[in-house]
């Protein structure tokens, strides 16, 4: 219980809150409710039976947020409102889209429960798990046919790229459409090993999900 802070609640059993910068503690229900209200359907697609509890940490203030992030991360990535600093440590700049980042970057840390390798190895199917478990859903069918165009892995992979976000959910969305969610998470255990995994090559999936989007 946190006295300074009008009595709310910042510790629970699956996550732990902190506000470095003084914040708002309300802003930790909020959060809280967000993360409650989708970890059973997380954990239990990703076939997580347990998770560690949780740390997170709330940040009111820019200065405060990107300074830590340069701590944990080695620099700070402009316009970004959360990452994980641990496999159990979740930091957050408050924004009004911040309960649902809060379950994105969940769904990060549930997927390392699962494969302790899998931070950004690689990169496009991690971003992709996250958005599809955080249910960012992407309507391919307002595309134009040149942005449906596969782009390729070493593309997917590059930072400071949208093209992740852009396609991370149509990509999940076609692995469990094709393949089933066994086969899914199988691949994140896999590290994103397509040919052992799908049994199909890189390039093979370039054009199947091509052709999938666009259909739509």
């Amino acid at each position: 219980m946190d006295t300074a802070h009008d009595s709310v609640r910042l510790d629970y059993p699956e996550f732990a809150f902190s506000l470095p910068d003084g914040g708002n503690a309300q802003w930790v229900r909020t959060i809280y409710d967000s993360l409650l209200s989708n970890y059973q359907r997380i954990t239990r697609h990703l076939h997580v039976s347990t998770m560690p509890r949780i740390r997170v940490s709330i940040w009111a203030h820019d200065a405060g947020f990107y300074d830590a992030m340069r701590r944990d991360l080695g620099r700070a990535y402009a316009g970004a409102a959360g990452y994980l600093a641990g496999p159990t440590e979740l930091r957050l700049l408050y924004r009004p889209a911040t309960p649902h980042i809060a379950v994105h970057e969940f769904a990060h840390a549930v997927s390392l429960a699962l494969n302790p390798r899998f931070g950004n190895r690689p990169r496009w199917l991690w971003e992709a798990v996250a958005i599809y478990e955080a249910r960012d859903v992407t309507d391919a069918s307002g595309w134009t046919n040149d942005a449906k165009r596969f782009p390729g892995f070493a593309a997917l992979n590059q930072y400071n790229s949208p093209l992740p976000y852009l396609w991370g959910y149509v990509i999940s969305r076609f692995i469990v459409s094709q393949w089933g969610d066994s086969d899914y998470v199988n691949l994140i255990r896999s590290n994103g090993d397509i040919g052992a995994t799908l049994g199909v090559t890189e390039a093979q999936f370039g054009t199947m999900i091509e052709r999938r989007v666009g259909r739509e």
